[in-house]
C-alpha cells in the first residue's frame, strides 16, 4: 500500500515535468510564428514593458505588410486560442500607445489585458452540495464503511495507473482522475465531513481536466496549458488538505483501518 503515496507524488510531479520538459523547450517556442496571429514568448516576458517589447520583436514585418490590405490579422477570430487572443490584445494596445491614443502606462495595459483573459474553458468545479448524499452515522462502523468505500475508489484507480506506468499517458491519467471524482461524489458521506467530501470529488475532476488540457493543448495553446498547470497545482493542494482533514476525522473518532482495508489509503496517500 505504500506505493500509493509514491504514485500520487509522481502524478503531481508530472505537472512540473511538463512545464520544464515540454512547455519550456518545445510548446512555447514552437508557436513562434503563427500565420494569422502574433506570438508572445510568455516564458521570457515580464509584467512590465518587456512584454510589449517582446511582442514587437516577435512580429514579422513582411507578414504584416502582406496582409494589411487584406484581412486584418489582429481582428478577433472564433478560431483564436487563448494565446492568440492575448497576443492580439497586446499588439493592439501597443499600437495605440505608439499612436498616442492609449494613455495608460504599460503595466496598466498588461494588468488590464491579463484580467480579461477568458478562463471559462479552464477546469471548474462541477459538483455542489445538491450532488452530495449525506447521512448521520449511528456508529463508528458507519464511518468506517464510508472510509472504505471512497478508499476503494482511490486505491483501485491508482493501482490501474501504477500497473500501466510504462504505457499510460497524461491524458489517460486525466480521464482516470475525472472518473474518480465522479465515483466519489456518489458515495454517501457523514454529515460532519460533507464539505471535505465535496471538495475532494471536485478536486479529482479538476485535476483530471487540467492534465487533459496540458496533454492536448501544450503545443497549440501554450497560455491555456500554463493556466491549466496552475489549476492542477491548486487541485493537488485541495486533494492534500481535504484528504488530511478526512483522515483526521477518522482519527478523532478512533477509527483505525487495517492494512488489508481500502480505508488505509487515508493515512498513506500524499499530494505534495
Amino acid at each position: 500500500m505504500l506505493i500509493l503515496g509514491a504514485i500520487c507524488l509522481s502524478i503531481v510531479a508530472a505537472i512540473g515535468a511538463y512545464t520544464i520538459g515540454e512547455m519550456r523547450r518545445e510548446a512555447i517556442q514552437a508557436q513562434a510564428q503563427k500565420q494569422s496571429a502574433v506570438y508572445i514568448d510568455l516564458q521570457n516576458a515580464n509584467e512590465g514593458g518587456d512584454l510589449l517589447e517582446t511582442t514587437l520583436q516577435k512580429l514579422s514585418t513582411e507578414s504584416l505588410l502582406g496582409t494589411s490590405t487584406a484581412v486584418n490579422p489582429f481582428a478577433p477570430s472564433p478560431e483564436d486560442t487563448l494565446t492568440d487572443r492575448l497576443a492580439k490584445e497586446v499588439f493592439i494596445n501597443y499600437a495605440g500607445q505608439e499612436a498616442g491614443t492609449e494613455t495608460r502606462s504599460e503595466s496598466e495595459i498588461i494588468n488590464s489585458i491579463i484580467s480579461q483573459i477568458d478562463t471559462s474553458t479552464l477546469p471548474q468545479s462541477v459538483f455542489s452540495l445538491t450532488n452530495v448524499k449525506m447521512y448521520l452515522p449511528r456508529s463508528n462502523e458507519d464511518m468506517r464503511t464510508y472510509g472504505n468505500a471512497v478508499g476503494e475508489i482511490i486505491k483501485d484507480n491508482y493501482t490501474v495507473i501504477a500497473d500501466r506506468k510504462q504505457t499510460i499517458d497524461l491524458a489517460e491519467i486525466g480521464e482516470i482522475h475525472k472518473k474518480m471524482g465522479n465515483e466519489i461524489i456518489k458515495i454517501q458521506v457523514p454529515t460532519s465531513i460533507t464539505q471535505q467530501h465535496l471538495a475532494l470529488a471536485n478536486a479529482y475532476v479538476v485535476l483530471g481536466e487540467s492534465f487533459i488540457i496540458i496533454a492536448k493543448d501544450e503545443k497549440k495553446d501554450p497560455l491555456k496549458s500554463l493556466l491549466a498547470i496552475r489549476s492542477a497545482k491548486s487541485a493537488a493542494e485541495s486533494l492534500d488538505s481535504n484528504t488530511k482533514e478526512i483522515n483526521s476525522f477518522f482519527n478523532k473518532n478512533g477509527i483505525l483501518f487495517a492494512n488489508e482495508e481500502a480505508g488505509i489509503v487515508w493515512s498513506r496517500i500524499v499530494f505534495e
